[in-house]
């Protein structure tokens, strides 16, 4: 009885000894591996560097960005023209006078009119109040008055037109009229050209336009060498360009605008040729898949402060890592601002990735 009393009480600390050791197995710190952030494979595009590109040449001739025929605006002997061809004036510059003996004598008469009928409103004025005379009477009066008054007007603004003013800086090319003759109203006296700017127009044919996306061609580097001056180059910008093809020579009329060198005397007629190089230091408008934008603006979208701005993700070229930029697009969706040749873009799922977020380029495995 003893023994097996014993025998149970060995078996019972045994069990307890054994729990115990479960429980500190069971304590004992859990070994867990460590997460590595996971490198996510993209498709990348990089923004190709501007091509060389094309030159184009055409004959091109000069025009008057300003041009104006001036003339008197009433008819008298001209007393005098102050200017030569060739001459450059300012705005403002009186460039020739009429004889102004009768129109100073107009106005005189005109004057002495309108203070007469002025006295006479005034006396009719008052005696209407006091029911001296009739409203018809009083409106007789004031109409005489009026009728005084624009007369005035009209003889002092004639007066006024016996100068001849340039209306805007430039050149005098032509002279059409000397001192002493008589002149008709709008008979011109002189032609003004701009002296800032001349326009330079050309044709393109269809064929070389739907090349160079014609309406596009502020986008390229536009130059103009000029007959007379050779050796020389002037830088031009876009002008105009016509909407539909002269149905005669299958062309669009271009108009391009250059800066009048100050030492240059530049006159309409003189020829040259007009030349467009496609091609600049920036890149070339690129159209990117709908995968590639973060935010996008809908083509419905009116362009104001509050438009969502478009949004990609550029690969940061040291670490591999993302950063939104925001580009511009054109009309039709163009990329056209925001991007540097070398820019490497991911193309697809943007809006699954983060900001600097570990990625890498993503490559088509071989294989069946």
């Amino acid at each position: 009885m003893k023994g097996k009393r014993f025998i149970t009480l060995k078996i019972s600390m045994i069990t307890a000894l054994f729990g115990a050791v479960l429980v500190l197995q069971g304590c004992k710190p859990a070994q867990s591996d460590v997460i590595q952030e996971t490198v996510v494979p993209v498709r990348v595009m990089e923004i190709p560097a501007a091509e060389k590109g094309n030159e184009y040449r055409f004959v091109a001739q000069v025009n008057a960005t300003e041009h104006a025929k001036l003339a008197f605006q009433i008819s008298g002997k001209i007393d005098a023209v102050n200017v030569k061809m060739g001459q450059t004036v300012e705005a403002g510059d009186v460039l020739a006078t009429m004889d102004k003996e009768n129109y100073q004598l107009a106005v005189t008469s005109s004057q002495a009119e309108f203070e007469l009928q002025q006295a006479k409103l005034a006396r009719a004025e008052q005696l209407i109040a006091n029911r001296l005379i009739s409203q018809a009477q009083y409106d007789q009066t004031y109409a005489a008055y009026k009728a005084a008054k624009a007369n005035l007007e009209q003889a002092t603004t004639d007066l006024s037109h016996t100068k001849l003013q340039a209306p805007f800086d430039g050149i005098v090319s032509l002279t059409h009229a000397k001192s002493h003759q008589f002149a008709a109203a709008n008979q011109p006296v002189l032609n003004l050209l701009s002296n800032k700017q001349f326009d330079v127009q050309f044709n393109i044919p269809v064929p070389i336009a739907e090349q160079l996306k014609a309406q596009r061609l502020n986008e390229n580097m536009l130059s103009v060498k000029l007959d007379n001056f050779p050796g020389l180059t002037l830088p031009a910008s876009f002008k105009e360009i016509a909407t539909q093809p002269d149905p005669d020579t299958n062309s669009y009329n271009v108009t391009l605008t250059v800066n009048r060198p100050a030492t240059l005397n530049i006159l309409p007629g003189m020829s040259g040729v007009a030349h467009i190089k496609q091609g600049s230091a920036a890149p070339a408008a690129i159209l990117l898949p709908e995968g590639a934008f973060i935010t996008k603006p809908s083509a419905t979208d009116d362009i104001n402060e509050f438009t969502m701005p478009a949004q990609v993700w550029r690969i940061q070229p040291d670490t591999n890592q993302l950063e939104a930029i925001t580009v511009e697009l054109d009309a039709q969706g163009y990329v056209i601002g925001g991007v540097n040749a070398g820019d490497r873009i991911v193309t697809a799922g943007a809006k699954m990735l983060q900001h600097n977020q570990q990625i890498r380029g993503w490559e088509k495995e071989g294989g069946i």
